[in-house]
């Protein structure tokens, strides 16, 4: 009577629960894991998010090599720039009221050398300054996005610091050089 009964023996159940676990496993380690796709998610808005930020600081570049140029062009001894001016010039890219002279969240802090520029400076002195001198000034652009710091790889210093650090170099006749990005504890990534 029991031999013409159709069904799943007890070894079958158990190997399709064994090989439904294994499969839970597989995809919960894809998901999670160090590699998984939460975490390739988060590392990628951070480098889209760091791209962006390496964006405007390049356009604010441009934007203060063609200022210098239009300057030169109306007078040939034009002497730089104060804090002031270097600020409006990367305002207007990086947006209004965005340069600032200490850490804040979503802010850029220029240095001129050690020196920090401060957006309110309306002095005499240039911050910038077009001279003979074969000497560079460097300039630093800090960025700080303390929303961002989640995303960033481990062990990245940029995590610990909230920061994004820039360089670019000014030369005589405020001829400007290229972006680089920082690296190792002065807050790259």
């Amino acid at each position: 009577m029991f031999k013409n009964q159709k069904g799943i023996t007890l070894v079958a159940l158990v190997i399709t629960i064994i090989v439904l676990l294994i499969l839970a496993g597989v995809t919960i380690a894809m998901v999670v894991g160090d590699n998984g796709i939460l975490t390739r998610s988060n590392q990628a808005k951070f480098e889209n998010r760091a791209a962006e930020i390496k964006e405007k600081v390049e356009i604010s570049v441009a934007d203060l090599a063609a200022d210098v140029q239009v300057q030169l062009a109306k007078d040939s001894s034009f002497g730089g720039y104060n804090g002031e001016k270097l600020a409006d010039v990367f305002e207007r890219t990086v947006g209004a009221g965005n340069v600032a002279t200490s850490a804040a969240d979503g802010k850029y802090v220029i240095k001129v050398g050690s020196a920090t520029v401060d957006p309110t400076d309306d002095g005499t002195s240039p911050v910038l300054s077009n001279t003979s001198s074969t000497t560079a000034q460097v300039v630093t652009i800090e960025y700080y996005d303390t929303t961002l710091r989640n995303s960033a790889k481990n062990g990245s210093s940029w995590k610990s610091s909230g920061k994004l650090t820039y360089t670019f170099s000014v030369s005589a006749n405020l001829a400007i050089g290229n972006v680089t990005e920082g690296s190792g504890n002065d807050g790259g990534y």
